[in-house]
């Protein structure tokens, strides 16, 4: 299922904005693919591979991370 969640994302390559948690570092560029909870956005700087745990993502193509620790 989250697979199918992230195709059209792959297709559409729209520019995101990953914002370190702590608010150091924005990081800009089309967002290319989403693996192993990290996204791969290709910038100026090449493609950067960043955690989606150490981040919050602004876009039309981030990607909604469901947690299963409901208590």
């Amino acid at each position: 299922m989250a697979l199918f969640a992230v195709m059209p994302a792959v297709a559409s390559a729209n520019e995101i904005a990953l914002t370190f948690k702590n608010g150091s570092v924005t990081i800009r560029g089309d967002f290319v693919g989403f693996h192993n909870n990290a996204y791969l956005v290709a910038t100026a700087a090449g493609h950067i591979n960043v955690p989606a745990k150490h981040i919050t993502c602004e876009g039309q193509d981030c990607i909604v991370i469901l947690s299963s620790n409901a208590n």
